[in-house]
């Protein structure tokens, strides 16, 4: 008669002895299993960990590497020109990056031939830039005059919502192409009728379109001249070529105003800056002497 398969049939005849070693042995089995699993899910983790590790040291080398890049750049003493995001064209009198200079006949558009150019980067909702012109404007006006120096101010719109200092400063280029006589007569005034009153207590109302149109008249500027003025304002004839020249900055350098150059040196304190002239002029004419 054939057999047949009963439960406990396998264990039929074995020993309780043999079978609490069999179990033991599949129970030793289970916890092998157990511990390989346990052994590649630690080796997963410590992969993933290390990787995650790996990622997150390259981005911090990366934005150190650009940070640092940033500040080399901004901390250099040399002025770099970058690559041009300049592409309206300049105004009359302006030169390719914005810069509006004056030689000895203090009219926009002309300069000292050999002489140091001094490139002041300037804004006229910038209290430092005020400090700058009250110090030192007429000092630096006289020495383009003498030819000592070649004076360019590239104005700028750092404070973008500032809607008075970027209508000046499209004013600046305004006049620069169409009364290049009364340029350094008009930016005096807005700095000593307007920019400086209006930036030395918080809460003085801004400077209106009408306030800048009234300070280009009295600097000289033709009533038909003012008109014009008025209407390019109104108009945003110049807005879109500020805006780049103030872009550049950022992209040659930092958006900071002022910022002061000697040719293409950065000064580093603007606070002495008609003796750093002087010293620059006079290391000048001793390297050109041991050339000579």
């Amino acid at each position: 008669m054939a057999s047949r398969n009963t439960p406990g049939t396998k264990n039929a005849g074995k020993t309780k002895e043999q079978r609490r070693r069999e179990a033991r042995e599949q129970a030793e089995k289970l916890r092998q299993e157990e511990a390989r699993r346990a052994r590649r899910n630690r080796i997963f983790l410590i992969v993933a960990s290390l990787l995650v590790v790996a990622l997150v040291a390259v981005a911090v080398y990366i934005i150190m590497s650009s940070s640092k890049k940033t500040d080399d750049d901004a901390d250099s003493t040399k002025f770099t020109h970058k690559s041009s995001v300049i592409t309206e064209e300049a105004p009359r009198n302006v030169g390719k990056w914005g810069g509006v200079s004056v030689g000895k006949d203090l009219v926009a558009g002309t300069s000292n031939e050999g002489a140091p150019e001094v490139t002041i980067y300037t804004d006229y909702a910038c209290h430092y830039c005020g400090q700058l012109e009250e110090s030192f404007g007429s000092q630096l006006e006289e020495m383009a005059k003498n030819g000592e120096i070649t004076l360019t101010y590239v104005p700028v719109n750092i404070y973008s919502d500032n809607t008075y200092a970027a209508m000046g400063s499209q004013a600046d280029y305004f006049i620069a192409a169409n009364d290049p006589e009364h340029y350094l007569a008009y930016r005096s005034l807005m700095w000593s009728k307007l920019s400086n009153p209006y930036l030395s207590a918080q809460g003085n109302q801004m400077p209106e379109l009408s306030d800048i149109l009234d300070v280009a008249k009295e600097a000289g500027l033709s009533d038909e001249l003012v008109s014009q003025l008025g209407d390019a304002l109104n108009g945003g004839t110049y807005a879109t070529y500020v805006t780049q020249v103030t872009e550049q900055l950022r992209v040659d350098r930092k958006a900071s105003t002022p910022t002061v150059l000697i040719d293409d040196n950065v000064v580093e304190n603007w606070t002495t800056l008609p003796e750093t002239i002087k010293e620059y002029q006079t290391a000048e004419a001793t390297a050109t002497a041991k050339e000579s």
